[in-house]
């Protein structure tokens, strides 16, 4: 599922029974089956939370930090 506010990149791969919202995906990423990327709720809405361009979120990810998103980099 893809909600808004939400902002993808090209050539995107969404795995199936993903839950993607609340973040900035860049170019190139590949979010697995089962996977939960939802960036912290902000009172203005703005988009925090940013997938970098090329990144591998493996199946069954739950992503919701940057520091989530730094130990994507960094395993």
């Amino acid at each position: 599922m893809l909600h808004g506010p939400l902002e993808m990149g090209k050539r995107d791969f969404v795995g199936e029974n993903a839950v993607v919202f609340r973040v900035r995906v860049g170019d190139d990423v590949q979010i697995g089956e089962g996977d939960v990327i939802a960036g912290p709720v902000g009172s203005d809405e703005k988009i925090t939370l940013k997938i970098p361009d090329g990144t591998l979120v493996s199946a069954g990810a739950v992503v919701t930090s940057e520091k989530d998103v730094r130990a994507l980099q960094e395993g």
